[in-house]
Order: C-alpha cells, then structure tokens, then sequence
C-alpha cells in the first residue's frame, strides 16, 4: 500500500513540476508579496510611531526617553494630536501615542479610580498587528512609569499616617519624597538589570534568541500561509480534470487501493506545501535574518497541520464543483476571502475587535498565529491549541470528502 501511495503522489508531483504558471502561483507569489511588503520596504526594519508630548512633566520626559531606546521603534515627535491624527488616518503609520498635559501630574496624584493617568494610541485599524505591537511596547514602557508612581504614593502616605514629619514644611517634605523614592528605583532598577535569578534563552547552538524585528518575518509568514490555500485550486482542478480525461478511470482499474490514490494525491501537495514554507522560510533567513524561534520540530507541526487542512480542503472542492474551471473559480474566492479575513493583509484581529471571531473561523488566522509564537520564542506546548485546530478542520474536511467523492 505505501509503494503504491508514493507511487501515486511521485506521478502527481512529475505533473504538477513541469506546469509553469502553477509553480509561479505556488512558489514565486509569496515570495514576491513578502518581498514586497516585508523585504524590499525593510531597510530600515523599525515600526514608525508618531508622538506627541504634552505634557510639560518628568514622567511624560521618561516614556519618550524610553520610547527612543526601544530597538524596533522609529518615534517621530509631532506638535500636534491633530497633524498626528491625520497621518495616521493617511497610513503612514500604524500608530500614534498621545501624553496629555496633566500626564505627570495625575502620576503623582495616584488615584487610579477617579483621575487615573491616562496616555492615549492612536491605531490605524487596517494595520493592527504593527499597532498592537507597539500597544504592547507601550504596556512594557508604563510599567516603570506605573511603579514609580506607586511607590511614591506609598511613600507619602507612610509619611501622612507615621506623623513623624508634621513638624517638615512642605518643601522639606517634598525633598524627603524625592530623595526616598530615588533610593528605592535605584535599587528596583539595579535588581532588573542584575537579578538575583536571570533567564536567558538559547537555541541548541548557544546563540541568544530575538524577537523578530523586520518586516519580512510577518509578511513573509502571512503570504506564505495565504498561498500555501491557493493548493486547494490545483488539487481540486487535478482530481476534476483526471476524471474527465479518464485517467482517474485507469487508475482504479490498477491494483492500487482506492485509498492508496488518495492518500497519494494528499501526501504530493502536503510536499508542496511544505516546499512553499521552506523556500520562502529559507530566503527570509538568509536576506533578512528573518528569526524562525527556537522549535524545529513546532514548524514542522504548524506545516503539516496546515498542509493537511489546505489538501483536504481541495477535496472537499473537488466534490461540490462541476468542471475544473468551477473549481478554480470556487477555489481562488476561498483563498482570497480566508486570507482577508484571517489576517493576512492586516494582521490576525487581536480580541474584542470586531473581526476576532470571524477570523477564529479560518485556518489561516490560527497557521499565521502559531508561526508567530514559534518565531518569538514559542514552543511547542504554545501551539498545540492552533495545531490541534488545524489538524481538526483538517481531518473534518477529509471526511466530509470522502462521503461526497465519486470514484467513478
């Protein structure tokens, strides 16, 4: 039975090898949109962000000072929040961070309940996944900005309730704060940047892992998984073309299982798909330094697992159309309308937007999240839920294929 299913697949890839204008579809097409989106336009890999700071206060000074040291963001300081607004909602980036005026100073009100210190994102919605990055650069910057300020809360209020330092005038007091609460970040800091306890990541060679910081890593992952579909237009239109030249009708005639056929056919895309990821994985890494994590062995199950969604989905195809040219036509409206609302283009909707649970839908929301963990330093255990769904819708469609598939 094994001899029989290579057999079968080694004939279907012979075929599928010498028709040009499908190996461009399936193999020169996410190259050339990652190039497009993610490497030619990449040399400077940073995220542009716009910023504006109103207010007048040390803690608004502190987050645009920490802002300008993060690697992946290139901040560019405007005057104002309309002119911010504005260039925002022209896409020239997908986000702007607005410091009010009274930032530092409902910092060092700390009230959180009733007058809490806000800083405002601007997030153009058709880019979401660079804005939710930088949304949680920006939760990572505050975190200091945060602590500070309830240190010195508690600081003051030891200070109100001990009764020690009524006899203090106010400027004495204020010194007194200050002086304290420098103390102790000093020391806050110092245990950050020399823990007692650290934790470094690295792969099997001893090389420190990084986050990816360019463009080609997403947009390469993404137009990889979106192509990686447009399989289900080849097998499907293979299987209806077969059986209308008849050459389907030859091959049950043969001693191969009718099993054996099909699981052949799967396993010959299931190879291109992979050949897909490899090929556009293996340019990414090698002009981009695009970062593949720290999980062969987790790329190979999002592969797979995707792989097996995307042929089994081509059956299902195969069994609903009526001639190749039906196929190709059902098969490309598919793969566009799963891409758009997975996430390709735009980035995988973040939860609470409105097409989070739409995208949940598709396995090209869940195949683009797991690559995106494995590549920020994921592993397997992280991806066995996107894994796991892929597989099922995987395993769904093969099922509901082969009760609708007629072998004559």
């Amino acid at each position: 039975m094994i001899k029989n299913i290579l057999a079968v697949a080694w004939k279907d890839l012979q075929v599928l090898f010498r028709d040009r204008a499908q190996l461009i579809v399936l193999f020169v097409s996410p190259l050339m949109f990652g190039l497009l989106f993610g490497g030619l336009g990449s040399a400077d890999p940073r995220f542009t962000v716009y910023l504006v700071n109103d207010d007048p206060g040390q803690y608004g000074a502190q987050v645009v000072n920490a802002l300008n040291q993060v690697d992946v963001l290139k901040v560019e300081q405007l005057a104002t929040v309309q002119e911010a607004d504005q260039k925002v909602a022209a896409g020239k980036a997908a986000t702007a961070i607005i410091i009010p005026a009274d930032f530092s100073q409902n910092v060092d009100a700390f009230d959180p309940v009733n007058n809490p210190a806000r800083i405002r994102v601007i997030a153009d919605p058709a880019q979401q996944q660079e804005a939710g990055m930088v949304t949680g650069v920006m939760n990572d910057v505050l975190t200091w900005v945060n602590l500070q300020g309830e240190i010195q809360y508690g600081i003051r209020t030891v200070m109100d309730e001990s009764g020690l330092f009524n006899t203090l005038d106010e400027q004495s007091r204020r010194g007194l704060e200050a002086q304290s609460l420098g103390a102790t970040m000093t020391q806050l800091q110092k245990a950050s940047t020399d823990p007692l306890i650290s934790v470094q990541s690295k792969d099997l060679t001893g090389i420190e892992t990084q986050l990816p910081n360019n463009r080609f890593g997403i947009a390469g992952t993404n137009y990889t998984v979106m192509f990686a579909f447009f399989i289900v237009a080849t097998i499907s239109a293979t299987l209806l073309a077969e059986k209308e030249q008849g050459t389907f009708r030859r091959l049950l005639a043969s001693p191969a299982h009718r099993g054996s056929i099909i699981l052949g056919k799967m396993l010959a895309y299931t190879v291109v798909v992979i050949l897909q990821v490899l090929l556009v994985f293996l340019v990414g890494r090698a002009l981009f330094h695009m970062t593949l994590g720290n999980s062969p062995l987790g790329l190979a199950l999002v592969t797979l697992a995707m792989a097996l969604a995307a042929t089994s989905l081509g059956m299902l195809v195969a069994t609903v159309a009526h001639s190749r040219s039906q196929a190709a036509t059902i098969s490309t409206i598919l793969a566009i309308v799963l891409a758009v609302v997975g996430g390709v283009m735009t980035g995988v909707p973040t939860k609470g937007s409105a097409m989070y649970w739409p995208a949940q839908l598709t396995p090209q929301a869940h195949a683009i999240a797991a690559y995106m963990k494995l590549m920020t330093g994921g592993g397997v255990v992280e991806i066995l839920p996107q894994v796991g769904l892929l597989a099922g819708v995987g395993v769904l469609f093969f099922l509901i294929a082969m009760w609708r598939f007629k072998f004559e």
